[in-house]
């Protein structure tokens, strides 16, 4: 009887050594896994964050390169669906102009759609019919939360290094209605989640509105020698 009542106690003293073992583990495991998921999700928002920015500065890097290129930077009453383009002086699509070598116009445009969340760059050759030669180009750029396009003059700009210099507003229509070259900045405000960027753009063709003066100098003669 004795030795049967130690073999019961052994049994007994293993499984309360289990069943401490699993309370202490089992919330140790729980613990780990939380951890793993924290920082599991943490990888994917940083993933997620550098991607917004890095498509950000994608879309601003193609924007500068356009411009340099565009003799004409506006914002048509009428985007390239037909559908109105600005609410006020904020509009969701801008459009670029230029020729090209053989003196064709050439017309894109960024429109940007409110609901799908995305901006669509499209190309058309005619700006009073686009919609019978529109096509999209490029992937669109997506997941976007705003975008919106204004003008702004010359005139409203303010700079404390050319106090002395007012600018004067400068527009010259270039054959087609509403497109007209300048020196008026296009500003682009676009966002995601990740980050927010506004840019100023001009046409390449905008005149700086500065008088280039160039001075001779006419050296005195030299003096007679005695």
């Amino acid at each position: 009887m004795q030795s049967q009542t130690k073999v019961a106690f052994g049994r007994g003293t293993a499984w309360l050594e289990i069943l401490i073992a699993l309370t202490i583990a089992l919330p140790l495991s729980l613990l780990l896994v939380s951890a793993f998921r924290s920082g599991s999700s943490l990888v994917t928002k940083t993933s997620r964050y550098e991607t917004g920015r890095a498509n950000l500065s994608e879309l601003a890097w193609r924007w500068q390169n356009e411009a340099a290129s565009a003799w004409a930077i506006f914002l048509p009453p009428s985007d390239v669906l037909g559908f109105p383009n600005c609410a006020g002086a904020v509009c969701h699509e801008v459009d670029f102009f230029a020729r090209d070598t053989s003196g064709n116009a050439r017309f894109w445009a960024w429109r940007f759609d409110t609901a799908s969340q995305i901006l669509q760059r499209y190309t058309y050759s005619d700006a009073n019919d686009p919609a019978t030669t529109l096509s999209a180009s490029g992937p669109p750029f997506a997941g976007l939360t705003s975008f919106a396009a204004h003008s702004l003059a010359a005139s409203e700009v303010t700079n404390p290094a050319l106090r002395a210099y007012t600018p004067k507003d400068v527009s010259l229509n270039l054959g087609f209605p509403g497109v007209n070259g300048g020196n008026a900045l296009t500003v682009l405000d676009v966002e995601n989640p990740a980050e927010r960027i506004v840019r100023e753009f001009l046409p390449a063709t905008t005149p700086s509105g500065f008088d280039v003066v160039v001075g001779t100098f006419v050296p005195p003669a030299a003096p007679p020698q005695q």
